[in-house]
């Protein structure tokens, strides 16, 4: 079981003559959908970088960093994450 916070369901259906109660997707879910594609470029260099090692024409190593990239999914929960934060 996740413990990811989901925001509880976004859509919750009832339907009381074949008694049966939906949750529906959940408000993280939604937000995840819902994210633009400004949104998803933002959010996909978020959080995170790499490591790589460059060799010098004088034969000496450097250590560099760059931003790494999620994928554009990882992107889409990122941004429904950081909108559930804003909500508290």
């Amino acid at each position: 079981m996740s413990t990811k916070e989901t925001g509880g369901p976004a859509f919750p259906y009832v339907c009381q003559e074949a008694n049966h109660y939906s949750d529906g997707m959940t408000l993280r879910d939604w937000f995840a959908t819902h994210a633009s594609d400004e949104d998803i470029e933002r959010f996909k260099f978020i959080g995170g970088t790499e490591k790589y090692i460059v060799e010098n024409s004088d034969g000496t190593k450097s250590i560099h960093h760059r931003a790494s990239a999620v994928s554009r999914e990882e992107a889409r929960y990122r941004f429904a994450d950081a909108m559930l934060e804003a909500r508290k």
